[in-house]
């Protein structure tokens, strides 16, 4: 379902003339809410939000698709400690970009990859992927600004346990989040 989004989207580009960078730089930061449960040691945590810090850089085709590879910190703050969580993300991504006559850039991005949990010092190591939407203003040919919705979702091996007391939930950590841009075009 995923491919036939990407593809209808870069179908309809396709029909304009106006071109995307070749080159883009991204830093954006923001923040989530975490829509799964968080297991730990010290107990369940429901209700939780996180700031994301994400680094990327795309390489875009004249047919508007593109490949690059996205870095992401996602910091978690648990309410009635000092303690924090951390969610680590790394993968390759595919994208399609879609400009117009104003300046705008829109664009979805697709990707799968490492993902590394860790919770007060006890890591796990899994998979993750990310889902994004995001629009552009291309302030001049070398500089933009912009916002992205983004949902990340990761699953990680499950405690020896975890089938007793959990026999329905995956491990792992899902969560949606908002995001602002500034992106260097090359």
């Amino acid at each position: 379902m995923l491919a036939i989004c990407l593809h209808s989207a870069c179908s309809i580009a396709a029909q304009t003339k106006y071109d995307v960078p070749e080159n883009v730089i991204k830093l954006s930061y923001g923040p989530a809410v975490v829509t799964s449960n968080v297991y730990s040691d010290k107990g369940i945590y429901g209700n939780l939000s996180a700031m994301n810090l994400e680094l990327e850089y795309s390489h875009f085709w004249q047919n508007r698709w593109g490949l690059g590879v996205q870095v992401l910190q996602s910091h978690f703050d648990i309410d009635d400690e000092a303690d924090c969580m951390n969610l680590f993300y790394a993968g390759p991504s595919v994208s399609c970009s879609y400009g117009t006559d104003k300046n705008w850039l829109w664009h979805i991005t697709a990707s799968a990859g490492y993902a590394n949990w860790d919770d007060r010092g006890e890591s796990h190591s899994g998979i993750g992927t990310t889902m994004k939407l995001g629009v552009d203003y291309m302030i001049s040919r070398h500089i933009g600004v912009g916002a992205e919705a983004t949902s990340l979702m990761s699953w990680f091996k499950k405690p020896k346990n975890w089938h007793e007391l959990h026999h329905d939930e995956s491990f792992g950590v899902r969560q949606k989040g908002l995001s602002i841009n500034l992106k260097i075009f090359l």
